[in-house]
């Protein structure tokens, strides 16, 4: 009878333990539960909160596609780079500036989404005094290559004059190290 009482208290207690472990599993599952399901109903809330595309957004990128590609049709076929570059040499004749080409790359396709650009770099060296020199590079900006672009544009002055003399004065010497790009069509594309 003492092994039975003995017996019996052991799966008692081995059953209040089983059921110990297994309750406070059970809750803390519930628990992580409960989080996890207030996490989605905020995640709804604010996908809710997202305004619905609009209805004519696929018109209007093909419009734009459209437009794009009328604009690279527009590119001209890759110029000559020698009347690129001799083009600018008389222009800073004319401007009365010294432009000094230094690196010429030949011309790279570079592409742009599913578009191909020929580029055309190179950098000059301009020097002349302040009133040639913005006069320079206002013709440059409006001149005959309408797909030329500074990429880059360092100028300095020449001597102690301090920066507003420099502005206002027509005989401060100034120059600068410019990166010119010209973009065109790509070969494939002409």
């Amino acid at each position: 009878m003492a092994t039975n009482k003995l017996l019996l208290i052991i799966v008692i207690g081995v059953v209040l333990v089983a059921y110990y472990i297994l309750g406070t599993g059970y809750l803390k599952g519930q628990r992580e539960n409960t989080a996890l399901a207030s996490g989605i109903e905020e995640s709804w809330l604010l996908l809710m909160e997202i305004p619905p595309p609009d209805p004519d957004l696929q018109e209007n990128l093909e419009s734009v596609r459209a437009e794009l590609e009328l604009n690279l049709a527009s590119l001209p076929v890759e110029p000559n780079t020698t009347r690129i570059i001799n083009s600018i040499l008389q222009l800073g004749e004319s401007s009365g500036v010294k432009v000094i080409p230094l690196i010429t790359q030949s011309w790279q396709t570079e592409s742009y989404e599913d578009y191909d650009i020929s580029v055309f770099r190179f950098n000059l060296s301009v020097s002349g005094l302040s009133s040639q020199f913005f006069d320079f590079f206002s013709q440059l900006e409006n001149g005959e290559h309408e797909t030329l672009v500074i990429e880059n544009l360092q100028i300095f002055k020449e001597g102690d004059s301090s920066y507003f003399e420099s502005i206002s004065s027509d005989s401060v010497r100034m120059n600068a190290d410019i990166q010119i790009a010209v973009y065109a069509q790509a070969v494939d594309d002409a």
